[in-house]
C-alpha cells in the first residue's frame, strides 16, 4: 500500500479545481520575517486593489439614485490590514489552517461571478471542505515560503490562490 502525502497545506484544502494564479518571487528574509510583513501587509501596499474594489462597485454607483449621496459598497482604507479586511468579522474568509513559517491558507465560498458577491456562510474548514451548492464556488488563497532556501540566497515565497467552479454555466462566467 502506498501513502500519497500532500505537497502544500492548500493542497488539503483545495485539491480540485479548475481556475488557478500563481506567483512567485524570492526574497532575502526569513520565513518568520516574510510571514510578520504579510502580516503586516496594507491595502494601499497592493497596487491593484484599489481598482479592483473600484470596478466591483461600478454597478451600484450606477444603480444608485442622486439622492443617495455617495456609493454603496466603501472601499477600506489603504492603511487596512489585508489580514484585517480579510478575516474581519465583516468578511466571510476563514482562516483554512497555518503551518506557522510555512503556510497560510485562507477560504471562502460565494457566488463570485455577479457584481455583488453572495457569500456563503463558512465558518470552519470542514464548512469549506464539505458541499458546495451549484451556484457558489470556493476559493482558497495561499502564501507559503518555500523550504529550502536561506537568508542571504533568499527563499521562494508563493502566493497562489485556487477557485473551484462546480457549475458549468457559472464556470463560464467565472472564466470570462
Amino acid at each position: 500500500m502506498t501513502t500519497q502525502t500532500r505537497a502544500t497545506l492548500l493542497d488539503e484544502f483545495m485539491p480540485v479545481y479548475g481556475f488557478s494564479d500563481v506567483q512567485s518571487t524570492v526574497v532575502r528574509a526569513t520565513p518568520a520575517q516574510v510571514f510578520e510583513a504579510f502580516r503586516n501587509l496594507t491595502l494601499g501596499e497592493i497596487g491593484s486593489m484599489r481598482p479592483l474594489f473600484w470596478l466591483r462597485a461600478l454597478p451600484d454607483r450606477f444603480r444608485r439614485s442622486e439622492s443617495d449621496g455617495e456609493a454603496s459598497g466603501g472601499m477600506p482604507g489603504p492603511d487596512t490590514l489585508f489580514l484585517d479586511m480579510a478575516l474581519g468579522p465583516e468578511s466571510f474568509w476563514i482562516l483554512l489552517g497555518e503551518e506557522p513559517g510555512q503556510e497560510l491558507v485562507l477560504g471562502a465560498v460565494g457566488a463570485f461571478a455577479q457584481p455583488r458577491i453572495e457569500f456563503a456562510e463558512i465558518r470552519t474548514p470542514t464548512d469549506f471542505t464539505g458541499a458546495v451548492d451549484e451556484r457558489h464556488a470556493k476559493t482558497a488563497l495561499s502564501v507559503r515560503v518555500v523550504p529550502g532556501g536561506n537568508p542571504t540566497d533568499g527563499y521562494t515565497v508563493t502566493m497562489e490562490s485556487r477557485t473551484h467552479v462546480p457549475a458549468s454555466t457559472t464556470r463560464r462566467r467565472f472564466g470570462w
